[in-house]
């Protein structure tokens, strides 16, 4: 009798406990609901309190930061200036869509600040890339569009297509042509024209691969679904730069005086050429000469890049003159997916005893920002022993 009244109290609590909840969690999922405003973009804020793993993820990516991010914020001010303000359609086209396709230039609604942001991906229902000034059709509403099918929400419609895991739905922005047609950021074609694109490799698989978290809170909903990140490791990620090239010294001689060193890099793992995107990244292929005590002896590099040039056939030099101003490219020696490059190197140094010949490969951005910063990340290298008798 005593274990039959301790398990109707049992049962008693346990109703009631899952009365409140579901009652707490019934008013909160209706109050969230009521915060998707029809035909209005809503708050990245907003969808990570569903979504939170994946809000964390992008909250520390660079498409967050692709509006307010002080290096395109001082590119863009440049473009803006020298243009009497004719930039900011060409420019937040892809840094701020929200502001762009919702004509919201001056900023009204602070959700335009929030750069490439969560309901303007999950907005987009279909894509033009002949259509450049809009290549996204945009349609803001409580449809949200993502790739995954028989999806449902307590709070919007969800709706599955196909582009989310193409490459075409990165083009939109990762392809840009200057006034003439000159190709200034090339990510996409380098792509398209290389072997990953024959073999089905699209950008998604490399720079939002499935890793450790949940697509949805499972407070709230139970999910098996695996989650992409959504921190998008791209051009500046140190890890991803480790991976994509193999430096090799393939050939040494040595001289009266002298050294020669032929030096190969090749592109092991990028889908694209390296470096890609703004031709200001470029790659320093160095060669060091050292001796047994790790003294430089001598050194030299090369710099593997785009460059581009004005109508006077002037090299251009910073973000904003490039994007406003290329007219043609001067040269390009970057190194293709799969592809390698031999680079000849020739110093003189005084050698003397045992020595070492080392080769670098060293990824470098100099944004302009109030002055010229410098971003410097190694990349790969190569050694090897060499004596004088």
């Amino acid at each position: 009798m005593k274990y039959k009244k301790h398990f109707i109290f049992l049962i008693f609590f346990l109703l009631l406990y899952i009365n409140v909840i579901y009652g707490f969690s019934k008013d909160w999922l209706e109050k969230l609901s009521s915060e998707f405003k029809g035909q209005e973009f809503i708050s990245s804020n907003i969808c990570g309190k569903c979504h939170v793993d994946i809000f964390k993820y992008w909250k520390n990516s660079m498409h967050s930061l692709s509006y307010q991010d002080p290096i395109f914020m001082n590119a863009y001010k440049q473009a803006f200036f020298d243009t009497d303000g004719k930039a900011k359609e060409f420019c937040l086209r892809c840094h701020a869509p929200i502001a762009y396709y919702s004509k919201d230039f001056g900023f009204k609604n602070e959700v335009s600040k929030e750069g490439i942001t969560c309901d303007f991906c999950h907005s987009v229902s279909g894509i033009d890339l002949d259509n450049f000034n809009q290549p996204y059709k945009v349609e803001p509403s409580k449809t949200k569009y993502g790739p995954h099918k028989n999806m449902e929400s307590p709070v919007h419609i969800t709706k599955a297509t196909n582009y989310f895991r193409r490459s075409e739905f990165c083009a939109g922005c990762h392809e840009l042509k200057g006034k003439n047609g000159v190709n200034i950021i090339s990510t996409y074609s380098e792509w398209k024209e290389g072997p990953y694109s024959k073999k089905g490799i699209q950008c998604q698989n490399c720079h939002m691969p499935y890793g450790p978290g949940s697509i949805v809170d499972q407070n709230l909903k139970k999910s098996v679904v695996r989650m992409n990140l959504h921190d998008v490791s791209g051009g500046h990620s140190v890890e991803l730069l480790g991976k994509v090239a193999k430096v090799e010294i393939i050939e040494l001689k040595k001289g009266d005086g002298t050294i020669s060193a032929k030096v190969k890099v090749t592109n092991v793992k990028s889908g694209h050429k390296i470096p890609t995107g703004t031709p200001t990244r470029e790659l320093i292929l160095k060669v060091t000469v050292k001796n047994s005590k790790g003294n430089t002896l001598c050194q030299d590099s090369k710099v593997i890049k785009k460059t581009l040039a004005d109508e006077q056939n002037k090299e251009l030099l910073t973000d904003s003159d490039i994007i406003l101003n290329a007219n043609s490219i001067l040269s390009d020696n970057r190194i293709p997916p799969g592809g390698s490059r031999e680079f000849l190197f020739s110093l003189d140094c005084n050698l003397k005893g045992e020595f070492f010949v080392e080769a670098s490969l060293i990824y470098m951005y100099r944004p302009e920002i109030t002055t010229y910063g410098e971003m410097s990340i190694d990349m790969s290298k190569d050694s090897k022993k060499l004596g004088v008798k």
